[in-house]
């Protein structure tokens, strides 16, 4: 069951969603009742818009950030926000170096899912109608590819921006080069212009003067404040970091609350 539902997920168009969701009920009459109680413009590629090109259809960035920066959120906010700069600063660094490493003129993503989309093809016919118009059969299937709009009714060209399985073959049978067709954001170029700007390093000075509030005194029935000046080694409770830079917090001096008149 679990892989009929990305199945269902992962249909590109509407008639596909509704064989997927048949083969699911024909498991469990009820399943696909539950499961369109979740609106499927939210979760299915068959109704994703095609103005922003995305081919995925599940939410684990947020996650993998928060795993990402677990342990920078158990420190104060501004110590917090240094170690993820810093983090962002290597991470930077590393996917550039990374990207300096291609053997290939696109990603490693785009031209693995653009070699199955090649194996595919290889068992579809395709049609011509002289018009940049190709009808292409998979089994009993058929699909409608344009190449001069660069449209299949299936809509992974559109989703993805890389030629799916029926376009390569129209390609193929108008001879064209398929990685002209290939979009230039999975380039190299591009990845590579991505990491141009960089976070540039930020001067932390070596000892700052804490300015901390003292409990309020009395001074002939009149409240008077009382602030201490601190230096940050004296501060006790420093905070370790991974990059030899701490933050100091201030030193409590009294329980009770300060007020400032």
């Amino acid at each position: 069951m679990k892989k009929l539902f990305w199945w269902s997920a992962w249909s590109t168009f509407v008639e596909e969603f509704e064989d997927q969701l048949k083969t699911m009920g024909s498991v469990n009459e009820q399943t696909p009742k539950d499961l369109l109680c979740y609106p499927p413009q939210h979760w299915c590629r068959a109704y994703f818009d095609t103005v922003c090109k995305n081919f995925s259809c599940e939410n684990n960035f947020t996650e993998s950030f928060n795993k990402w920066i677990l342990k920078a959120r158990t420190k104060p906010i501004i110590k917090m926000l240094e170690d993820i700069r810093i983090k962002v600063m290597k991470r930077l660094k590393e996917l550039e170096e990374e990207g300096k490493k291609w053997t290939e003129e696109y990603s490693s993503y785009a031209m693995k899912l653009f070699n199955n989309f090649r194996i595919i093809a290889k068992g579809c016919l395709v049609v011509a109608n002289e018009d940049l118009g190709y009808e292409v059969a998979e089994g009993i299937d058929r699909h409608v590819v344009n190449l001069g709009r660069k449209k299949c009714i299936c809509r992974t060209w559109d989703l993805t921006e890389i030629p799916c399985s029926y376009a390569i073959k129209a390609l193929e049978h108008d001879r064209q080069e398929l990685l002209n067709e290939m979009h230039w954001w999975y380039s190299k170029e591009a990845y590579m212009s991505v990491y141009l700007h960089k976070i540039q390093p930020v001067r932390r000075k070596v000892k700052d003067k804490v300015v901390a509030p003292s409990k309020r005194s009395k001074n002939n029935g009149k409240e008077k404040v009382v602030a201490a000046i601190v230096d940050e080694d004296e501060v006790e409770g420093d905070i370790e970091s991974e990059d030899d830079e701490t933050m100091v917090a201030p030193r409590v001096i009294s329980e009770e609350k300060t007020y400032f008149k």
